[in-house]
């Protein structure tokens, strides 16, 4: 009986801790991509626990020197302030996060990856 109450609070435990222990996982192959335009804000749903990548510029987009993204359900933000020809940024997501990415004026694109953990297949 004590082997048994100790089987079952292990699983249980265990099954509590999967998105943490899932965040600790490689990434795979499998990815999502999304155009963002710029002007504003938008706000995403994460499909998948992984990670977000942005990725914005170009040898002739330097006009933009910042960018937002961020993770409103973790309370992740990333924030750039630099005048380079490309930009780049990660934030660990888990499915169903709403993720915002904000170009602020810019009117030019990026490019939003979301990659999957091995784990959350």
């Amino acid at each position: 009986m004590l082997k048994s109450l100790i089987q079952l609070f292990a699983e249980r435990f265990l099954q509590n801790k999967y998105p943490d222990i899932a965040y600790q996982c490689g990434p795979s192959t499998t990815a999502q991509n999304q155009s963002i335009a710029g002007g504003g804000q938008q706000n995403l749903i994460a499909p998948f626990s992984g990670w977000a990548v942005f990725q914005i510029g170009g040898a002739n987009e330097v006009s933009n020197n910042w960018f937002r993204l961020e993770n409103s359900t973790r309370k992740i933000s990333y924030l750039i302030n630099v005048a380079c020809g490309w930009k780049w940024a990660s934030i660990p997501i888990q499915k169903g996060d709403e993720i915002v990415v904000d170009l602020g004026v810019y009117s030019g694109s990026g490019n939003l990856t979301f990659v999957r953990n091995e784990s959350s297949k």
